[in-house]
């Protein structure tokens, strides 16, 4: 018989979000820190952003992408190409400068070192070293990313059609349980 699969919720504000944002920064966890940001700014999962490398965000001629090359879903198996967001390149920018890590020189590897295992092990000492307690895992980045777009138009009628195809989820039924 299959469990249920454990529900977890969004970070509730953006203080409980930024509380583990910056656990990370703080305690020099910055594979972590920029994961979790490129998670909270794409709405990836963690295994496919773990999977991210510098070439999939960058052009060999050192330019951002306008869109990440494109992958294919670890849990789905679909392919998808998301928008690379302003967001998602300041963070990205704050990282390189506080890592000194050359985007060209290491083209081809992947931005973090960090395995998706690795990444829960940290969060969840940062939920617990923060207070937070509610349930929150590495989806909770991805359903506040959801979250915050569905909210910033919510007269518009086509707006959970909109998270959904962001999302790549193949139902508005999947959408909106975020």
């Amino acid at each position: 018989m299959e469990s249920e699969p454990t529900r977890v919720e969004a970070f509730r504000s953006y203080e409980d979000l930024e509380k583990v944002l910056n656990w990370f920064w703080n305690n020099k966890y910055y594979n972590h820190w920029i994961t979790a940001w490129l998670m909270t700014a794409l709405g990836r999962r963690v295994g496919d952003t773990c999977g991210l490398k510098w070439s999939d965000i960058y052009r060999r001629e050192g330019q951002y992408r306008e869109r990440l090359t494109q992958l294919k879903e670890e849990k789905t198996g679909k392919k998808v190409a998301p928008i690379l967001n302003a967001l998602a390149k300041m963070k990205i920018e704050d990282f390189i400068s506080t890592t000194n890590v050359s985007p060209n020189e290491c083209y081809t590897e992947k931005i973090v070192d960090t395995k998706p295992s690795a990444f829960r092990k940290m969060l969840k000492r940062a939920i617990s070293e923060v207070g937070l307690s509610y349930d929150i895992s590495t989806h909770s980045f991805r359903k506040y990313y959801a979250n915050t777009i569905y909210k910033l138009n919510p007269q518009d009628s086509d707006n959970l059609m909109i998270v959904q195809s962001m999302l790549g989820h193949s139902s508005p039924e999947t959408t909106k349980i975020i």
